[in-house]
């Protein structure tokens, strides 16, 4: 469960058949950089968890980004990724 001190960005639907990033995703990785906690794919395998550390705060909820930092479950994959994969499939 998220809090205390543990979030999440769930980014829905950002990795294509072909394996390239939404540049939403992009974004989130970006910006979020190496305080990422762990990075999985999603169970459907087209999104992915970022974990970091954060404050509660109430969640923000969009199309294809969402973040939660408290009261929140998130079904961990451990079908872990790297920001590497990502910038080489965007990059393909």
């Amino acid at each position: 469960m998220l809090g205390d001190g543990l979030a999440c960005w769930d980014l829905d639907g950002v990795i294509d058949a072909a394996g390239v990033l939404h540049p939403e995703a992009v974004a989130v990785l970006q910006q979020v950089g190496r305080d990422a906690l762990w990075i999985e794919r999603s169970m459907s395998g087209r999104g992915l968890h970022v974990f970091v550390r954060g404050h509660e705060e109430r969640g923000q909820v969009g199309k294809r980004v969402s973040y939660y930092s408290r009261g929140r479950f998130i079904a961990v994959t451990g079908d872990r990724f790297t920001a590497a994969q990502g910038v080489a499939r965007r990059a393909a």
